[in-house]
């Protein structure tokens, strides 16, 4: 391979003592952080001489450089922001807009009421002295805005930071809201949550009466337009409706708020809880009801429900109880009213404890109002289960039981056939490995690939060519010894079990039969199963497959910065052979003759079809190369996540798997096919090094040859390697073996030649050239 090298200078940066910054976690804990590093780094910045006036391109390299490599990315994601007022031109440096770019995104958007809270809710600690005490309060201070300061605004703050609400609490930390404001929002939701107690109370009544009279109108409804618009009561007719111009946020159409959409209470049903927190990225309404009417569009729901919903008798805690088992939800849930009735029944013997889990109804973003838990044991039947059950305010018609809790009860079951499982143990141990959310992402939509079993290629079955010139030869049984008996058996059965072998059916000939080979693993209970192939392989044929060159490999990941390396699961019984091909493949077993119906190891062909195969599959997608079962995928991070995307949708449409314990990802670096490859070239694996480094002095011709193919592979490491292994070479000529001093400086030398830090630059098109050629005298 030939080297080049540049010639270039470059102005040194500052050196700075900063840690990278960790862009991951809390929202306002993050901005905290980022403010204090960022602090921390102009000060080490101008104490290294370096005057982000003066040199703002330094400085700007100096801040993502130190950043480290996840800022950076995110910054050249980030918009470019705006010139600030009062902001000359020339002070508007490229340094400057970095700065204000991530301050954006780092800092949450500012609240004067949240940082007057924060203000409010700091306590001096048990050994802080004053001083420290008053300099955080100062420093707190500072972000509060007192302008036009008034008793009215700090009763505000403290009805903010001291009410019960959470769900209020977030609306109103949203943006800034006079008094008045607040309390017409407070005493608004407080009137909704009294109706919704109402009607729920009579709803429960009528929900099932009403179900079997579907086709009759529901009772008249008042006089106003409450239910059909906006919710209020105080307006008629309905052009008066302050709703009649707005435009809903649900279904975008004019004339309602989203608390009344007729397609919002259609799509949503009976609601579910989520136990994962959703972030809620939305804006404010603009209207302060869309958020808590829901008393009234869960009426909508109960009343339009057209069959009784399945309800199961749960013993819980000696008390039956109807439980309604609904698959969304995840964690068991009641309301105020379940839990009075249920503690009227047992006397006040349990008590809510406090909780800080936050459940969401299904497709919803804000927080149920939960009011706290108590534990429970459920029993149907011979089954048991210890759960904690979450009281919440939000009325329900009855108790919800989770999909883990009927589960285990056997209330409910899944056709095992059908059933898929989004996300393995192998599964979760590949998320773990990544380094990115968009990596992960890709792994979860792709879950099929990671479960770690053996997957079955939903390609065209495979074929082997067999020259029917060949006589067929039943080969001798070999007797499996019994130590491995049992174990050899054991393997039998995994491979029946997996529908990778079965046994020959009674209308096939026995035309091929081949012995097993079994030895044990080391340091390993288990057995290597393999198929003594050497008689049949003289009857395959290879196809002509195109294995790509060390070359191309080299060449199509030149100053790749981002690699992923897939390694197939037990790659040849990923692809069933077609019917014509398995007798070839026949063996004996513990107990009868068996053949394979997947490519098997062993088979001479095998190794050229699976490449075949792979290269149908994975063709047309850039970025990516693949030998056998290892597949490698490398670019810049676009190209890398772009090919990585495109590799894992092609192994799941197809139904090929990997082994999650070897897959490597999202890695500046790795291991492939022998070399070491990076952005600035490939080095020598340093497995082969220590191999080589390690070798034993040669005692034989064959020993010799052997030696030599190992540090041919690595020659391109290895400067003037023709002159090094010269001595070597003519030992092999010679008809008598004489290792000689000679010899031994040539052996001893061309180890020390070879080093796991020697790095070959990739070549680059204009740049000077050294060429490094074996030459002889004639």
């Amino acid at each position: 391979m030939a080297t080049s090298s540049t010639a270039a200078t470059a102005t040194k940066g500052p050196k700075l003592k900063v840690l990278p910054f960790d862009p991951h976690g809390d929202r306002l804990d993050l901005g905290k952080r980022w403010e204090k590093w960022f602090e921390r780094f102009e000060r080490d910045l101008k104490y290294n001489g370096c005057d982000p006036s003066k040199t703002p391109e330094i400085a700007k390299m100096a801040l993502l450089i130190y950043a480290g490599t996840e800022v950076e990315d995110l910054h050249d994601t980030l918009p470019e922001p705006g010139r600030p007022e009062g902001t000359e031109e020339e002070n508007w440096t490229a340094y400057e807009q970095s700065k204000t770019k991530l301050k954006i995104h780092f800092s949450p958007k500012q609240c004067n009421d949240f940082a007057i809270f924060e203000l409010l809710r700091m306590k001096i600690e048990s050994s802080e002295s004053i001083t420290s005490y008053a300099m955080r309060l100062r420093k707190a201070a500072s972000k509060c805005d007192f302008t036009n300061w008034s008793a009215e605004k700090m009763i505000k703050s403290l009805i903010i930071s001291n009410m019960q609400d959470d769900t209020l609490r977030l609306k109103f930390l949203q943006k800034d809201r006079t008094l008045d404001q607040i309390l017409d929002i407070a005493r608004k939701k407080e009137d909704a949550v009294a109706r919704s107690k109402v009607i729920d109370r009579d709803s429960r009544q009528v929900v099932n009466k009403v179900g079997a009279k579907r086709n009759q109108p529901l009772q008249q409804k008042e006089t106003t337009d409450q239910y059909n618009r906006c919710g209020h009561e105080n307006h008629f007719p309905a052009s008066e409706c302050p709703a009649i111009s707005r435009i809903c946020n649900y279904c975008k159409k004019k004339g309602h708020y989203a608390s009344k959409c007729f397609k919002k209470q259609k799509e949503a049903g009976i609601k579910r809880i989520e136990a994962e927190p959703q972030t809620d990225t939305g804006t404010d309404t603009n209207s302060d009801t869309d958020e808590y009417d829901t008393a009234k569009i869960e009426l909508v729901n109960n009343l339009g429900m057209r069959e009784k919903p399945s309800l199961m008798r749960v013993r819980t805690n000696d008390q039956d109880i109807l439980w309604q088992p609904d698959t969304g939800t995840q964690k068991d849930v009641w309301d105020e009213a379940h839990f009075r009735s249920f503690k009227e029944k047992t006397r006040g013997e349990v008590k809510l404890t406090p909780t800080n889990i936050k459940l969401f109804a299904y497709g919803g973003k804000t927080p149920l109002a939960v009011i706290g838990s108590f534990k429970a044991v459920l029993t149907a039947g011979d089954r048991t289960v210890d759960t904690e059950i979450y009281v919440t305010s939000e009325p329900s018609a009855y108790p919800l039981l989770s999909e883990q809790s009927a589960k285990q009860l056997q209330l409910i079951r899944y056709n095992e056939k059908f059933l898929v499982k989004r996300v393995s143990e192998p599964c979760k141990k590949v998320l773990a490995m990544t380094r990115r959310q968009k990596i992960a992402d890709m792994i979860m939509d792709n879950p099929e690939v990671f479960t770690g079993k053996i997957g079955k290629a939903k390609t065209n079955e495979v074929s082997l060519m067999i020259d029917d010139s060949v006589t067929p030869v039943v080969q001798k049984q070999r007797r499996i010894p019994v130590n491995l008996s049992e174990r050899a058996e054991s393997k039998i059965q995994d491979l029946l079990d997996q529908d990778i072998i079965e046994p020959v059916p009674d209308n096939q000939p026995r035309s091929w039969v081949s012995p097993p080979v079994i030895a044990p693993k080391p340091d390993s209970n288990d057995i290597r199963f393999c198929i003594d192939m050497r008689m049949a392989n003289k009857a395959i044929q290879c196809p002509y497959t195109q294995i790509p060159t060390m070359a191309d490999i080299v060449n199509k990941f030149q100053g790749a910065e981002r690699f992923t390396k897939l390694d197939l699961k037990e790659a040849y019984h990923q692809f069933v052979l077609d019917e014509q091909s398995r007798n070839i493949t026949t063996f004996y077993g513990p107990d009868g003759l068996y053949r394979y119906k997947r490519l098997n190891y062993g088979t001479k062909s095998a190794q050229d079809i699976l490449q075949l195969e792979m290269h149908k599959m994975l063709s047309g997608i850039p970025s990516q190369v693949n030998i056998a079962d290892d597949i490698l995928i490398g670019g810049s991070v676009e190209e890398h996540d772009a090919a990585l995307q495109k590799v894992l949708s092609a192994l799941t449409s197809n139904g090929i798997t990997v082994n999650p314990d070897k897959c490597v990802f999202d890695v500046e670096e790795v291991r492939f096919v022998g070399l070491v490859f990076n952005k600035q070239g490939i080095k020598p694996d340093p497995k082969n090094v220590k191999n080589l480094q390690d070798a034993s002095q040669p005692t034989s011709k064959v020993e010799l040859r052997s030696f030599l193919g190992m540090a041919g592979f690595s020659e391109r490491f290895i400067p003037n390697f023709a002159s090094i292994v010269h001595p070597l070479r003519q030992q092999l000529k010679e008809n008598i073996w004489a290792w000689d001093k000679i010899c031994q400086e040539a052996f001893t030398k061309l180890q020390a030649s070879l080093s796991e830090f020697s790095l070959l630059h990739h070549y680059v098109i204009g740049h000077d050239t050294e060429l490094v050629v074996d030459a002889s005298i004639t």
